[in-house]
């Protein structure tokens, strides 16, 4: 193998931008923390069009609810409860965004 591949090679991962499930949840957490809700709407958004999973429709709602989109939150809340009846965070969410849509 000439150095060049080798090189190549080595450089690969830093070269590949993923797009799997668990680097976009990631990006998506990292920049919800940094309030870069847009970027972070889309990485949820990508994610779960890959696999849906709960806790990606939960910070997608977390993520709508701070960009003031209630009724996006509200269906992402409803769609938590769908996956996990047992679980509280979407009942807790959703019932927080309702109060503060005032309805």
């Amino acid at each position: 193998m000439n150095t060049s591949l080798i090189t190549f090679l080595s450089c690969l991962p830093f070269l590949i931008y993923a797009q799997d499930i668990d680097s976009l949840k990631v990006r998506g957490i990292v920049n919800f923390n940094m309030k870069y809700y847009h970027i972070a709407l889309d990485k949820f958004s990508l994610a779960l069009e890959i696999e849906p999973q709960k806790d990606l429709f939960l910070y997608r709602g977390m993520t709508h609810q701070e960009l003031l989109n209630y009724d996006e939150a509200l269906k992402d809340y409803s769609k938590v409860i769908d996956l996990d009846r047992s679980g509280v965070n979407g009942y807790y969410k959703r019932g927080y965004v309702n109060y503060l849509k005032k309805d």
